[in-house]
């Protein structure tokens, strides 16, 4: 359609950008109006009128543009004008949207517009990415891009373009073809990464691949482990397992699953759940810590191992909601007397932070649970601090109170030759 007709129609009787502005909100008031695309004479593109085809939309913004409309009425026009431009030439419409110059502009519209942008990346998936790959703002629009192929189109697309991405896109092609990627697929992506056509300099490509790897396998995650050849894959595939699967099962479900593994790949299961399971509270992780140690599973750790282990499970879980009193009646499901007493120790230490702690321990009987609770307190403090000579009282253990007494007074001395 030429320049001066739309001109007429946009800044003279403004007829198109009222039926632009009402189609979407107003349809019962403007029920016998023409759709845009019927308005200003514009059928769906075809590959070869692609760029006419944009220039008209285009010359219409610019019209749109110039007009005398109040704020709000443009406001509404643009946005339909775009959504009838996504629909009938998506690969055109995205090319004006997310160049960084223009984005700025655009964004909120965009908000708006998200799924009409989805499904037009997902109708040219290709003509949209080659203007991704070769243009500034291709980074933004390649993270909508993948999340519309990975829900509107051919996820197998992905796998396509990967060999060849820019470095932007390399993760979320990864994500998208991994998402529902078949064996065989699996396989490609894998011959793709040992021959390092993927970039995957921190190894989250094959992170990716393997949480795809562990979804497949289900329930014979055992049988998949034994197969994988790569120390860092399998370790992965029992990330996935743990906070995937295990991490909202009671304790005795996620040990039962732990020993169908193979025995020789239960111990880095046993470092993930360290890393997941803590999501259900002090009382999880007390039943999953009692449940591990009733199947003798600590027995393949050694003591530090095992300190280590019960650190990262504990240690920065305490929240201001959750009392001393209650967290310590929460990890009395633990039933050895040594084991319970090395959680105790790692929550004085998060718990001497809180205010009132010294009195909270006070108020707890004499004996070797509040000695743990209160030496975990006195190894995080540091010795000159007067919360360290106020807990050492409390300690009814002479050995132990000797070792922090010894503490102190060493500090002591070191600041009186200060």
């Amino acid at each position: 359609m030429k320049r001066g007709p739309m001109i007429l129609l946009l800044v003279v009787s403004h007829l198109v950008v009222f039926a632009l502005a009402r189609r979407a909100g107003e349809g019962a008031a403007m029920a016998g109006a023409a759709e845009p695309a019927e308005v200003l004479g514009m059928a769906p593109a075809k590959v070869g009128e692609r760029e006419e085809h944009g220039l008209s939309y285009r010359r219409c913004l610019e019209d749109l543009v110039k007009s005398d409309l109040s704020r709000a009425d443009f406001v509404s026009a643009r946005r339909e004008l775009f959504r009838d431009w996504l629909k009938r030439d998506p690969a055109g419409a995205i090319a004006e949207l997310f160049p960084p110059e223009n984005w700025r502009r655009y964004w909120r519209m965009g908000r708006e517009l998200e799924a009409e942008i989805e499904e037009g990346m997902a109708r040219q998936p290709r003509e949209v990415w080659e203007w991704i790959k070769t243009h500034p703002g291709g980074d933004g629009a390649s993270q909508w891009w993948v999340k519309a192929i990975e829900a509107h189109g051919d996820t197998g697309l992905a796998l396509d373009l990967l060999p060849d991405a820019p470095a932007f896109a390399t993760r979320g092609l990864m994500w998208a073809a991994c998402k529902r990627a078949t064996p065989e697929q699996l396989a490609t992506i894998r011959g793709l990464l040992e021959r390092h056509e993927i970039p995957d300099r921190d190894g989250s490509m094959a992170d990716i691949y393997a949480d795809r790897l562990a979804e497949l396998a289900g329930e014979d995650l055992g049988t998949a482990l034994a197969a994988e050849s790569d120390p860092g894959i399998r370790e992965q595939m029992l990330g996935h397992w743990a906070a995937d699967e295990m991490v909202e099962q009671p304790a005795a479900i996620a040990v039962g699953e732990l020993l169908r593994l193979p025995e020789q790949h239960r111990k880095e299961a046993i470092q993930q759940l360290a890393h997941w399971s803590e999501r259900g509270g002090y009382a999880h992780v007390a039943g999953l810590i009692d449940e591990l140690d009733r199947h003798s599973l600590f027995d393949s750790f050694s003591s530090e191992e095992r300190a280590e282990w019960l650190e990262n499970k504990i240690r920065g879980m305490r929240e201001d909601y959750i009392s001393l009193e209650r967290a310590l009646r929460d990890i009395s499901v633990i039933q050895r007397d040594p084991l319970r007493r090395e959680v105790m120790k790692q929550l004085g230490a998060d718990y001497q932070k809180m205010d009132g702690f010294q009195a909270k321990a006070a108020a707890l009987p004499p004996g070797p649970d509040r000695d743990a609770l209160v030496a975990g307190a006195m190894e995080d403090i540091e010795a000159g601090n007067e919360g360290f000579a106020g807990l050492l009282p409390l300690l009814a253990d002479p050995a132990l109170r000797k070792k922090f007494q010894d503490l102190l007074d060493a500090e002591m001395k070191e600041q009186e030759e200060e």
